[in-house]
């Protein structure tokens, strides 16, 4: 069978029957079940993308949660594709700037088609893969051409929305870091997004500020801590830079978001930076170590949104060019806070002193302006000797150039 006929199989009331009873992924399992699936009459291409959508079905729930045990997924597919709180996010802002229909340019197994379905928007999806065709329009719920892009623009009469994932993976699945080795080009995409009333650009988190379109607004997101992408959006606002903060888990919120539940909302959102989006800020001064020291969010960071945080909240970072920040008591998702406990020279076994006159026998490790090994410093602690059930975090770094140890507490994410 050819691939396209297997996808159309696995989509189909007997196919998805059969992916219904099909047991958790189990590399151990594989062959055995295999065999199975023979016996019972199927071809060795049905029974291997039976397998594989198990796979990936369990893989993706990271991404997509219950919703992934009705998805289909290709490999490739997955892992470019964008999770469903972040999709949400984007389809939020085509909403805001009141866009009822969105062209998902590229659109692989579908994710974000299917977040603006989900929104009430008119997607219409084009993917030049025909079996991750089929795939998104069985995941999106909308139509999806199976074309390349371009192709289908001079028959695409609306030129409301535009949404754009351009491919920064080789065939290989190795990462294209130069913009204009992306299909398509960012300078395409940039020149294609300018037909269109509002469009999202979807590019990699650690993208140059020099790469970025002087015209756009750029904005990184993350969720639960972790740096996901950066979008340049263009209609929306003008030029500048912004941090979104979006959380699945449940989480308290006093400071500048609403509190959460574990459904992917936003609880922050940060302005950064107005005007050309590639300049970089001056260099913040640092002051000595005051009661907490906060870590801000990487979205925070890459958007060169450290000196407005310290303005706002009367922080200043521990040492020149180093973004852990200190002052009083703050209360903001852009910000994981730690009660300093105690400051100590950056040796293991004073640090383990300490701890084992704590009872800290669960030490998170964290360091940022100091080339020591996480893992082996861990090591050196013994916290395993330790008499106790006492916890705390322990930041390897330097305080106003001084390399230092802080035993401290976290408070908030």
């Amino acid at each position: 069978m050819e691939q396209l006929d297997v996808a159309h199989w696995l989509t189909s009331p007997a196919g998805q029957a059969l992916l219904a009873t099909m047991p958790a992924h189990n590399v151990a399992d594989a062959f055995k079940l295999s065999t199975e699936l023979r016996e019972r009459g199927l071809t060795p291409e049905q029974s291997s993308a039976l397998l594989t959508q198990s796979r990936l079905r369990d893989a993706a729930r990271a991404k997509f949660g219950e919703r992934a045990t009705r998805m289909f997924f290709t490999d490739a597919g997955l892992q470019q594709s964008t999770r469903a709180s972040v999709a949400r996010q984007h389809a939020s802002v085509f909403q805001r700037t009141g866009v009822r229909e969105v062209l998902d340019f590229g659109c692989g197994i579908g994710a974000d088609s299917q977040a603006f379905t989900d929104a009430g928007l008119t997607a219409l999806g084009v993917e030049r893969d025909p079996v991750t065709a089929h795939f998104a329009q069985a995941n999106a719920g909308c139509v999806v051409v199976p074309t390349d892009g371009y192709a289908l623009l001079g028959s695409y009469e609306s030129r409301e929305g535009l949404w754009l994932d351009p491919a920064r993976r080789d065939a290989r699945g190795k990462r294209i870091s130069h913009p204009e080795h992306w299909q398509p080009a960012l300078s395409d995409a940039i020149a294609l997004a300018r037909e269109f009333r509002v469009t999202g650009i979807k590019l990699g988190p650690g993208i140059r500020w020099a790469d970025l379109p002087a015209d756009a607004f750029v904005d990184w997101v993350s969720v639960d801590g972790d740096l996901v992408e950066a979008v340049a959006w263009f209609g929306t606002r003008d030029p500048g830079r912004g941090a979104t903060i979006l959380t699945e888990k449940p989480r308290r919120d006093d400071g500048d978001g609403a509190a959460t539940s574990a459904t992917g909302n936003l609880v922050g959102y940060y302005r950064t930076w107005r005007g050309d989006p590639s300049q970089s800020a001056a260099p913040l001064p640092a002051r000595p170590l005051d009661a907490y020291l906060y870590e801000p969010d990487p979205a925070l960071m890459r958007a060169g949104g450290l000196d407005q945080v310290c303005s706002d909240f009367d922080l200043a970072p521990i040492s020149p060019g180093l973004a852990y920040l200190s002052g009083d008591a703050v209360a903001s998702p852009l910000l994981a806070r730690f009660k300093i406990l105690d400051v100590l020279p950056l040796h293991a076994k004073t640090v383990a002193a300490e701890l084992r006159k704590r009872g800290v026998v669960r030490a998170e490790i964290k360091k940022r302006g100091t080339d020591i090994d996480p893992a082996l410093f861990r090591k050196q602690l013994k916290l395993h000797k330790n008499a106790g059930d006492g916890a705390a975090t322990v930041i390897l770094t330097r305080i106003l150039g001084e390399h230092r140890a802080i035993v401290a507490e976290r408070e908030g994410w």
